[in-house]
């Protein structure tokens, strides 16, 4: 049987549990969790209807936190599992405030994808930026080694083995080890991007992945070594 939990819009300056606003009344977000461990909610002022998987809905009144500003207007409600901190609702109320909040978490992830791969201290031959844009926006980066491009030319039959198919496999993330995949935060900025304004999604899902290419080039590629056939390629997927 669903469960529905009603969170108030508007209440005291501070940070709270479900049971400290049960009941408050007025202008609610309400979220309806199932036993399948799904949980449904539509987002003030984009009116989108989100649906979270895997969730462990016995401990949603448990986990949850919702804070509120210092003019009483929800900021955040999110679930709270240890160290572990799921975004439900960011208050992105108009168009600018979407856009500053994005671009912050765009630049905060280019800073840890860099760090990640310049940790690595892998020689590249080749530096992807893979992404794709839907509901829930993917991106990833992956380097390629030497050693990962010749087992990918390796791996194509000798029957079929032309310069073109070569030079495809090459330059094609998705012949190389998934392993070696550092994806940013999918399903925090998905759920920013839902929060935001109507009809301003795409235009700041695309203005979150170019920044994200555009910064790995900026931090990430200058400190890496590279082969002399080094190539830097970012490219949507289906």
């Amino acid at each position: 049987m669903a469960e529905n939990y009603r969170i108030p819009m508007h209440f005291k300056e501070g940070c709270y549990g479900f049971r400290e606003l049960k009941d408050v009344g007025g202008e609610c977000i309400e979220f309806t969790v199932r036993p399948c461990d799904m949980m449904v909610y539509n987002v003030p002022v984009s009116g989108y209807q989100v649906e979270l998987y895997e969730l462990d809905c016995d401990k949603f009144e448990s986990q949850l936190r919702v804070t509120y500003d210092e003019n009483g207007n929800i900021r955040f409600a999110e679930l709270h599992d240890g160290d572990d901190v799921r975004l439900l609702y960011i208050d992105l109320p108009d168009e600018e405030t979407a856009e500053y909040e994005i671009r912050d978490f765009a630049e905060q992830t280019v800073a840890i994808l860099s760090d990640e791969l310049i940790s690595r201290r892998e020689k590249a031959a080749r530096l992807f930026v893979e992404y794709h844009r839907d509901i829930y926006t993917d991106l990833a980066v992956k380097i390629g080694t030497p050693e990962d491009m010749q087992a990918a030319v390796n791996s194509i039959p000798e029957e079929k083995r032309n310069d073109r198919l070569i030079e495809y496999v090459k330059n094609n993330s998705g012949d190389y080890p998934n392993s070696k995949r550092i994806p940013w935060d999918t399903y925090t900025i998905s759920i920013m991007i839902m929060c935001s304004p109507a009809c301003t999604g795409d235009r700041l899902r695309d203005m979150a992945i170019d920044i994200v290419i555009n910064g790995i080039r900026r931090m990430a590629e200058p400190a890496l070594e590279k082969t002399e056939d080094y190539r830097f390629i970012a490219e949507e997927y289906d």
